[in-house]
């Protein structure tokens, strides 16, 4: 059966996408079709797959908890990635820091300031006025933070919302963000949540290396109305 965490999310899912007269309730075979949702408008009952959320948000966590790597979340558009990201970071566990990033068109200085400000790191000043700093000074700040959070306890999670538009060499970045580590562990995990592009693009050779470091990985299907 789904969880009440699925149905709140997948509620909340009907209601964006079919309006406010749209409303939900449990299928009596919910655990093999997951929910129905009623178009009051015209008076129907549609049956939806909303299983695999809860399956894709356990791949999700269980990834998160691997201590380091790469964790994919992939799905066509409407497939539920938002609503499975959503119950994760519902039920991100204690002393872990998430920093969401949804507009990865960025350059790879600019997605190192972008994570930095996410995670509120301390920054030192540029050399001179007008300057401004190079993706090392970024990475240093940030491994400083990452073994701080380590120190005290804590967890650091990145999540990445539509990957499949990040650049080669910013995929590359991210790749060596995951060696920053001590002897125990990583000190970085890594979410990336895409359309089905990402997946291809990780399997080009020259993203062999990247690909090599996902500890996790789920496609969630297209929602069908059966």
């Amino acid at each position: 059966m789904l969880s009440e965490k699925t149905i709140q999310f997948s509620h909340e899912f009907a209601s964006t996408f079919l309006g406010a007269d749209a409303l939900y309730r449990a299928h009596p075979n919910g655990d093999a079709i997951g929910l129905v949702i009623m178009n009051l408008a015209e008076g129907l009952f549609q049956p939806i797959k909303f299983a695999d959320i809860d399956e894709a948000l356990a791949h999700l966590l269980y990834g998160v908890s691997g201590g380091g790597g790469f964790v994919l979340l992939t799905g066509e558009i409407g497939a539920g990635k938002t609503t499975v990201c959503r119950a994760f970071l519902d039920q991100v566990p204690p002393r872990c820091a998430v920093a969401y990033i949804f507009n990865p068109k960025l350059s790879v200085v600019e997605l190192l300031q972008t994570i930095c400000e996410e995670f509120g790191v301390e920054l030192p000043k540029p050399a001179a006025p007008g300057l401004s700093l190079s993706a090392k000074e970024h990475v240093d700040a940030l491994n400083r933070y990452l073994l701080a959070a380590h120190a005290a306890g804590g967890h650091t999670v990145l999540i990445i919302d539509e990957a499949q538009s990040l650049a080669a060499d910013v995929l590359e970045q991210l790749r060596l963000l995951t060696n920053l580590e001590t002897a125990e562990k990583k000190l970085l995990q890594i979410v990336l949540i895409g359309q089905p592009e990402l997946r291809e693009m990780l399997a080009r050779p020259e993203l062999e290396q990247l690909a090599q470091r996902v500890i996790a990985r789920y496609h969630l299907p297209a929602l069908s109305v059966q």
